[in-house]
């Protein structure tokens, strides 16, 4: 079976912990699959992973930088990163 092939059985699976479908969507961008990748991501995000920081550095999404549709969500988890960091750590 094939690496890409693995990452879609995975996907299948229906995993709704937004961490798991972080690591899914790095691995859709390292195989190429941008579209996958950002639908992936988009659900991470929506389920609650918005560790922007970690994004910004995560090379494995390096494929996808570029893609607008990616950026957006970028902006969607930073937002929600800042807003998080508001609520529980004031002051930093």
């Amino acid at each position: 079976m094939t690496g890409l092939k693995t990452i879609q059985k995975r996907e299948e699976l229906n995993i709704t912990d937004s961490e798991p479908l972080y690591y899914i969507a790095c691995d859709f961008a390292l195989f190429g699959d941008k579209k996958r990748c950002i639908q992936t991501l988009q659900k991470a995000i929506d389920g609650g992973y918005f560790n922007y920081p970690a994004m910004l550095r995560q090379p494995d999404l390096d494929p996808v930088r570029d893609d607008p549709e990616f950026q957006k969500l970028m902006e969607k988890a930073k937002k929600k990163h800042l807003a998080f960091k508001k609520k529980f750590f004031p002051g930093n």
